[in-house]
This record gives C-alpha cells, sequence and structure tokens, in this order.
C-alpha cells in the first residue's frame, strides 16, 4: 500500500493496524503525544508534493510527512 493511499484511507475512516502504526511513528516524530484533532493537505502542483500538517492543542502546527505525487 502507498503511502498516498494509506493517507486516503485514514482521512475516508478506513484504517488498517499497520497504517495506524506508521501515522503514529510519524505524529510521534512530529512532536505530537496523540493523533492530532485537525489534519491539514497541502498541495504544490508544480514541486508534485503533498504534505500533511496537523494541529496542536496550543494551535500551533507541524508538518507530519512530505509525500511526493
Amino acid at each position: 500500500m502507498t503511502p498516498f493511499t494509506m493517507v486516503l484511507l485514514a482521512l475516508l475512516g478506513i484504517q488498517t493496524a499497520s497504517a495506524q502504526s506508521v501515522w503514529k511513528t510519524r505524529f510521534t516524530g512530529a512532536g505530537f503525544s496523540t493523533t492530532p484533532r485537525k489534519i491539514c493537505l497541502v498541495v504544490y502542483k508544480e514541486e508534485r508534493l503533498l504534505e500533511v500538517w496537523g494541529e496542536r492543542s496550543d494551535g500551533t502546527s507541524a508538518r507530519v510527512h512530505t509525500f511526493p505525487v
């Protein structure tokens, strides 16, 4: 399963155990103690990148992961 597919499945509420483990590691690496309540997807068309950002409880945001598209 590609990372892009995992993001889409997570957004649709369809998650496998392996996808949950991958995202937990990514959120922890970005400084989150739990899964963010809000996420934002940022697409850079010319650069062909998709960024996943999460919002912390204090209102600040952090980039969780960048995928090539």
